[in-house]
């Protein structure tokens, strides 16, 4: 009877040393795959950093170059409004010039005769 009851309690010692060991494994392999998800989520974090940085940096590349072409626009246009008020101002020379040497000539032609 004492055999067999040392026999049991070596069989339910040596189970409860498999179950124990069976449990650390996959406490092991739990840990494992934990890690493995933390490094995969922090990668994913980290692309995500990059790309969230690469879209503001070109979104402020769009705003200074639509800055930069608003005011090329802006000049553009003063230098055709300038250049107008010019043409304009030439016309009027040329008008006063003309005027002026005929007002001379018939001054001079009234005079000599």
């Amino acid at each position: 009877k004492k055999d067999s009851e040392e026999e049991e309690e070596e069989t339910i010692q040596n189970e409860s040393t498999t179950i124990q060991n069976k449990i650390g494994n996959i406490n092991v392999e739990l840990y494992r795959q934990i890690q493995e998800a933390r490094l995969k989520l922090r990668k994913q974090q980290q692309q995500q950093q990059q790309e969230h940085g690469q879209k503001r940096r070109r979104v402020q590349e769009v705003i200074e170059e639509e800055s930069f072409l608003k005011k090329q626009q802006m000049e553009i246009q003063f230098q055709n409004h300038y250049t107008k008020c010019a043409q304009s101002l030439h016309k009027e020379l040329v008008t006063i010039t003309l005027a002026s040497n005929d007002a001379m000539n018939m001054s001079s032609s009234s005079s000599s005769s």
